[in-house]
């Protein structure tokens, strides 16, 4: 992997928690209608756990399920 990919996938990664933490908010309020916002972020999880490359429709479906979660939390984080 080169460093470019590496950082890629560390900033990845990174987003990628803060996304669970609102993920995680949100659910145990309820205010999670779109199962595609779930399924996307758990989807990128398990990839990259498994330690598979996601395909570039992954992430755009994570950074979109991400971006609407960021919305209707307004950013949120699950300690609040």
């Amino acid at each position: 992997m080169s460093d470019a990919q590496h950082l890629r996938s560390a900033g990845l990664k990174k987003t990628l928690a803060e996304a669970r933490l609102l993920l995680d908010y949100a659910v145990s309020r309820g205010i999670v209608k779109d199962t595609s916002i779930i399924t996307a972020i758990i989807d990128l999880e398990a990839k990259l756990a498994s330690g598979s490359g996601p395909e570039h429709s992954d992430i755009e479906a994570f950074l979109t399920a991400y971006n609407t979660l960021s919305d209707i939390t307004g950013g949120c984080p699950a300690s609040r």
